[in-house]
């Protein structure tokens, strides 16, 4: 059995680790927001679809298209508002400055 230490565990970071890890973290995060709000549209664009020509009601609703991050119409087409995207590019952009610095 390996003996308990008291002591904390070393903690080594740099400023620039640090950076880049959060820098990283962030592009994960705006990464997976793209993803959910395509999955999100793509829900709604397939329930349209599905729906249409039956007697089930085949529009979204008025409360359910405009949202802050994605628009829709009543027939399912979506737009994810252009601010994410640039948001996307600015940080990869960062990113491989970051990395162009270091080589």
């Amino acid at each position: 059995m390996y003996p308990l230490s008291t002591d904390p565990p070393a903690v080594v970071s740099t400023t620039y680790d640090q950076t880049e890890y959060t820098t990283n973290a962030y592009l994960q995060t705006l990464t997976m927001l793209h993803t959910r709000l395509t999955r999100y549209g793509e829900k709604w664009l397939r329930w349209v679809r599905k729906n249409r020509g039956t007697g089930n009601k085949s529009y979204i609703p008025k409360r359910h298209q405009d949202k802050k991050w994605i628009q829709q119409t009543d027939d399912g087409i979506y737009a994810i508002h252009p601010a994410l995207y640039d948001e996307i590019r600015r940080a990869r952009r960062y990113i491989t400055d970051r990395f162009a610095q270091h080589i």
